[in-house]
């Protein structure tokens, strides 16, 4: 089983994602499109190949798009990027205030101050990998962060999916915006494409997950869920795209993505009662996962 890159929200690795994989198209597609990319963990345990596949990996937080941007283009020096960072700073409460920073100072201003794509992307990486759930925010452990050591060897484990990766298309776009595009383009070329959504999860699902934990989160009614479940029938309406759709138990999903829309639910990675997801000190139980399908493989 593959590495993910790097630790993510809802990133979809170890059983999960090995139970999503069973479920992709049997005939590959020509092209393969996250368009809430995160941590690209269905597309990293698969067997499709971005030599053969056209991949697009696109996500709207700087952060992750800056790892995915530097990582798919130039994996190799990205990761001697990393190992110099690592050199240079210390990786802990120091290293994420100043990397914190950076990208803070970005969201509010536009403005980046590390102007080399490759920096910029190994930066991302290091503070994706040294806070908790990935979420750029608090440290892993301690004030102390990990050491050196520790963190060169978790980078080790990953540097042949970082490799893998090169050839993937890195885009930066409101997912929304994306799936507009494919809706508008309907019948007009003959790829086959393969759409997952793995959006923020719900708030009227049984969300485990609190808001801070996303960069751009979704409102409370759920309106941007609504909206993406809206379009996603019309795209199976007026294409040829096979779509997977993942979630809790979803009340908007079940309403909206029906059989009579031409979709059917399948439950994935059936998770015991017993089993725990800790955040932020309070213990909720794992829900179960299910994918929304438009296809029969």
């Amino acid at each position: 089983m593959k590495k993910g890159i790097f630790k993510h929200v809802g990133g979809k690795n170890g059983l999960l994602g090995a139970e999503l994989t069973a479920l992709l198209p049997q005939v590959p597609p020509d092209v393969y499109i996250e368009p809430y990319g995160g941590s690209f963990g269905l597309a990293i345990q698969s067997d499709y190949n971005p030599d053969k596949i056209l991949m697009i990996h696109n996500e709207y937080d700087i952060r992750v798009h800056s790892i995915f941007k530097a990582v798919t283009t130039y994996p190799e020096e990205t990761l001697k990027a990393v190992y110099s960072l690592l050199e240079k700073f210390d990786c802990g409460k120091c290293t994420l205030d100043y990397f914190r920073f950076v990208f803070d100072l970005y969201d509010r201003t536009g403005i980046m101050l590390f102007d080399d794509d490759i920096f910029r992307g190994a930066a991302a990486w290091i503070l994706k990998s040294i806070t908790c759930h990935g979420n750029c925010r608090s440290l892993v452990r301690s004030e102390s962060g990990d050491t050196k050591e520790k963190l060169e060897k978790y980078f080790e484990r990953r540097e042949e999916t970082a490799l893998d990766l090169e050839g993937v298309i890195a885009l930066n776009y409101d997912a929304m915006d994306i799936l507009k595009e494919i809706k508008n383009a309907g019948r007009s070329h003959d790829m086959k494409i393969f759409l997952y959504i793995d959006a923020p999860y719900s708030h009227s699902g049984k969300r485990t997950t609190s808001g801070n934990l996303y960069n751009k989160d979704i409102s409370k009614d759920d309106k941007e869920i609504v909206e993406l479940a809206e379009i996603l029938v019309e795209i199976n309406q007026c294409t040829d795209c096979k779509i997977m759709v993942s979630e809790y138990d979803s009340p908007i999903y079940n309403s909206i993505l029906t059989e009579e829309n031409g979709w059917h639910k399948v439950k994935v990675c059936d998770m015991p009662k017993r089993a725990y997801f800790s955040l932020n000190g309070e213990c909720k139980p794992i829900e179960t996962e299910y994918v929304w399908l438009n296809y029969d493989r």
